[in-house]
This record gives C-alpha cells, structure tokens and sequence, in this order.
C-alpha cells in the first residue's frame, strides 16, 4: 500500500488523557500569595482543550485543508503539553523554569498561528527541516570522534550534494521563528516577550539576576531557591491569555462552537482589568 493509499484510509483521531491525572499540591501551601483563581481558571483552560480532542478529528487526508488541519491539530497538541508542563511546574513553585516553557510555547505559538492561517504554510514548513538536517550533516564532518561516527558515515558526499540542490532548486527556507510571528502580526510578542523569556531558555546574566537579592551596591546577599507568587502569577496569566487565543485559532479552523471559549476569555480579561486597577 502506497503512503497515500494509507493517509487516505483511515481517519486521524487523538490518542491519550494528557498530564494532568497526577494529584498536585495546593498551590496556596507551594507558592504562599500565589493567586489561586488565576490557577484554576489555567485548569479550567486546560480541560477544556482536553474536551475538544474527540472533536479534531480528520477523516481524509488529500486536500490543502485537509492536511493544515491535521498540523494544526498536532501543533495543538504540542502547546496544550507544553501549557500541562507549566501549571505541574506552577503548582510545585518552580518559577524560572516557567519563563523557559513559555519561550518554547511562543515557538509553538507562531507555528500553530500560521498553521491556522494558512495552508500554504504547512509545505514550506515541512520542508524547513531540511535546512536543519543539512547542517546536521556538515557539522558532522568536523569531528572525528564517535559521537559523530554514524553520522559521517551517513553524510555521504553524494547525500549532501543531493539536499543541497533540492534546497537550492526548491527554495527551501530555515525554520525561522520571527518570519513566523511576522507573518501574524506578532512582531510585537516577538521582540517584547520571546526576546525577555529567551534569557532564561540561555542562562544569560538576565536570568541569573533572577536568582540573587542584592543591596544598593549590588552586593549578592542570598541565593534564592524557592517559589514567589509574583513570578507564578505572571505565567499562569501570560499560558492562560496565549493558549485561549490558540485555542480560538484551532476552533476557528474546525467550525466548532464557541460558547465555553468565549466564557473562558471573559474570565481571564476580568482578571487582567483587576490587575490593571
């Protein structure tokens, strides 16, 4: 049976229960001040995810649209874990780690957006992975030891001319996350919250400072190792906010009713004007 015989008999469903069966502590013990409402409202957000899976199903896979259902519902997917990991993380107090999560969700958030968009994207980024598996290859000549063995004995000289004249002939481009976010008028989140978040994804001195209490001479005074509500309130609010604009996308692209969503975004706008009061 061809690949296409295959992608076109049976229909795509999702398998699994998610992260989310395993008993968390009381994030009000965990993480002290730590704004439980906002916690729940996550909560709620994820489950409500978790109820649309029966509902992303996709029976055919021949047309465009079809098939940018299909990655649209995997990118899905992949947020929705990644948000699962973050309110774990959140309901233990570990905080910096949140800042990273979210770095890697906003990723998967610009990919997921143009996903929903449009399905001329699917194939450009499908493709993006040759750039990848191309440098893959050249770097794997550099080295002589055997960590890189089977790679160079894989990267055949003949292997590597051929990706490169497919990339050359078909234009292939690199993943590029900024194109991505400008692509969806997400330039701003790209040069404001991904460039902030992406210190803790590198360790950079931005990040360490998160760590230590100093005095006015910029004397480290502590090393901090613990939870603090304002940082826990900051992701839960920050996951909340992007993945119900996610989720809105993947509804979008299903047809599928809005009426729980609009609730959710109602809650978590609420939220946002007591804040702002």
């Amino acid at each position: 049976m061809s690949i296409d015989e295959r992608l076109n008999r049976y229909e795509m469903k999702i398998e699994g229960n998610g992260f989310l069966t395993t008993l968390l502590p009381d994030i009000s013990q965990t993480v002290p001040g730590v704004n439980k409402a906002l916690f729940c409202l996550l909560q709620d957000v994820i489950n409500y995810a978790e109820s649309l899976k029966e509902s992303l199903q996709v029976a055919k896979q021949e047309t465009d649209q079809e098939k940018q259902k299909i990655i649209a519902t995997v990118t899905y997917i992949r947020l929705l874990e990644v948000v699962e990991a973050a309110f774990i993380l959140s309901a233990y107090g570990i905080r910096e780690e949140l800042q990273s999560l979210f770095r890697i969700f906003l990723d998967a958030y610009f990919v997921h957006a143009n996903c929903c968009s449009s399905p001329e994207f699917i194939p450009a980024y499908i493709l993006s992975d040759e750039q990848s598996r191309l440098e893959m290859l050249n770097v794997a000549t550099k080295y002589d030891s055997e960590m890189f063995k089977a790679t160079k004995e894989y990267a055949t000289a003949e292997l590597k001319n051929q990706l490169e004249n497919k990339i050359r002939e078909e234009k292939i481009e690199a993943f590029n996350s900024y194109l991505y976010a400008k692509n969806v008028n997400c330039e701003q989140i790209y040069d404001s919250l991904y460039r902030l978040t992406s210190a803790s994804v590198h360790t950079t001195p931005r990040c360490l400072s998160n760590y230590i209490e100093t005095d006015e001479h910029g004397v480290i005074l502590q090393v901090l190792h613990g939870s603090r509500p304002e940082d826990t309130n900051h992701a839960l609010f920050d996951m909340s906010w992007f993945f119900l604009k996610a989720t809105r996308g993947i509804c979008e692209l299903f047809q599928l009713p809005m009426g729980t969503l609009d609730c959710l975004d109602k809650r978590i706008k609420e939220y946002e004007t007591e804040r702002k009061d």
